[in-house]
């Protein structure tokens, strides 16, 4: 028996880092198709800022799955046959 279990409190804290992580990305990469700009300058400084929440928001999803899967062995998995 494997005393890990699937919804322990930190596998449930990683798995929401990384929905939080993958939402901003996807409310960044949403802002930038759809947005609605007034001229060049403006689009250029908003883009600017939507892209670094976009990219900061996959890395820090891909940081906690990084750290999910060799971190957490309860999220791998029932190692119960090892």
């Amino acid at each position: 028996m494997s005393s890990n279990k699937k919804s322990t409190p930190k596998c449930l804290l990683v798995r929401a880092n990384i929905a939080l992580g993958l939402t901003a990305f996807v409310i960044g990469v949403a802002a930038i198709i759809f947005g609605d700009y007034d001229n060049l300058a403006a689009r250029q400084a908003s883009e600017a800022v939507l892209n670094y929440l976009a990219v900061g928001g996959l890395v820090y999803a891909a940081v906690f799955w990084i750290f999910k899967t060799l971190g957490l062995p309860c999220m791998v998995g029932d190692d119960s046959s090892a």
